[in-house]
């Protein structure tokens, strides 16, 4: 089975590209910048180039690979998100999903590939009581501080996967990356945010984050191409943890010792509503389906796990 990648050269896509070839799969990256190009040179994987946003271009790559099954992991994100800037620092990674996916997923259609499966993530839940947030829960169409156009945008993308007539779709909501090369390793913006003392516990600190580890994210992505399964999946730990737990014990692992705490409405006041509500009323959400739809568990199981891993391991992009 030919698996084209696209977005190969990220956070996951370097995980997963040698798992494909471990499972006896054929991976082919497609690039679209010089840096990548070399990396892939480097580690022998093949590849094609292309431009996300030109059709034509995308049409004449997927001919030349003709692949059975399309991963998209098409990201550009900043190495560290200012709350106050997201409109801004969102903008190229809202038009990778809200634009180049339906033109790849189209492209997937026309030279006959089987599935498509593509990377969303499962923080995009608005707010509500009770337990961790599964996948037929509403997404949070109306968050504040311009999330709300990277939420419209990945209910573009997600639809785009899903609707494609004659391909099998399958959507992956990533939690919030640790491990390698993640924001919780050393030299990543979350951890040298927090290890410098600049991450205050806001308010009661009852926003509840879902980790995944990297490699298990990328695992996981290798199930969804054995699996038969389609629709959305939650791509996360076992334990959805609030800001006021892990944020202390990830500190004090850093050297930084306990963190600050600061009022809501200061909170609100210096970074944004977003940032609020990513401390005070953001859901975490449950991996039951995945597990038992994709026949897939998490390695690293906790967030203690996770943020541990990420700590002994090294950082930045």
């Amino acid at each position: 089975m030919k698996i084209l990648i696209v977005g190969a050269t990220g956070i996951i896509g370097r995980q997963l590209l040698p798992m494909i070839r471990e499972h006896g799969f054929e991976p082919v990256a497609l690039s679209h910048s010089s840096t990548g190009r070399t990396w892939l040179d480097k580690h022998q994987y093949a590849h094609v180039q292309c431009d996300v946003f030109d059709p034509i271009s995308i049409n004449r790559a997927f001919e030349e690979v003709k692949p059975d099954v399309v991963v998209n992991q098409l990201t550009s994100l900043p190495k560290s998100l200012n709350p106050r800037r997201l409109i801004a620092q969102l903008a190229a990674t809202n038009s990778l999903r809200s634009v180049a996916t339906p033109l790849l997923v189209q492209a997937a259609g026309k030279i006959g590939a089987g599935r498509v499966i593509s990377q969303s993530i499962a923080f995009a839940y608005a707010p509500r009581p009770g337990a961790a947030a599964v996948e037929s829960d509403k997404l949070f169409n109306t968050a504040p501080s311009g999330f709300d156009r990277a939420v419209a945008a990945i209910n573009i993308a997600e639809a785009a996967t899903l609707n494609a007539p004659g391909l099998k779709g399958i959507v992956l909501r990533y939690g919030h990356f640790c491990g390698p090369q993640s924001a919780y390793a050393p030299g990543g913006a979350t951890h040298e945010t927090v290890k410098a003392g600049r991450m205050p516990l806001v308010g009661s600190g009852s926003g509840s984050f879902s980790f995944i580890h990297v490699r298990d994210a990328a695992m996981a992505t290798v199930c969804a191409l054995d699996s038969e399964a389609s629709g959305v999946y939650n791509i996360v730990d076992d334990t959805p943890v609030q800001v006021a737990e892990w944020l202390p014990w990830y500190a004090t692992r850093t050297g930084a010792g306990k963190p600050a705490r600061v009022p809501a409405w200061l909170a609100r006041l210096l970074a944004g509503r977003f940032a609020e509500h990513m401390m005070i009323t953001q859901m975490g959400a449950s991996n039951e389906r995945a597990r038992r739809e994709l026949q897939w568990s998490p390695r690293f199981a906790t967030w203690q796990a996770g943020l541990g891993d990420s700590i002994q391991t090294t950082g930045g992009s």
